[in-house]
């Protein structure tokens, strides 16, 4: 696993299921790197909501 460069989005927001939805696995990576640890499920949705709209930011004009 590799760590994000601080204010960077964890790219493994990116990875869903089949209609968009969080992957089962993400909340154990951002766990992993300390971004919530003992969250509730609404909490761990929100977080990954937020990690999914700042890598489309921070990639949007990147080419």
């Amino acid at each position: 696993m590799t760590v994000p460069v601080k204010g960077e989005p964890l790219l493994s927001a990116l990875v869903t299921v089949g209609d968009r939805r969080m992957h089962p696995r993400f909340p154990a990576i951002a766990e992993q790197l300390g971004l919530f640890p003992g969250r509730t499920d609404a909490q761990q949705r929100t977080t990954w909501s937020y990690e999914v709209l700042k890598a489309h930011q921070h990639w949007r004009h990147r080419r």
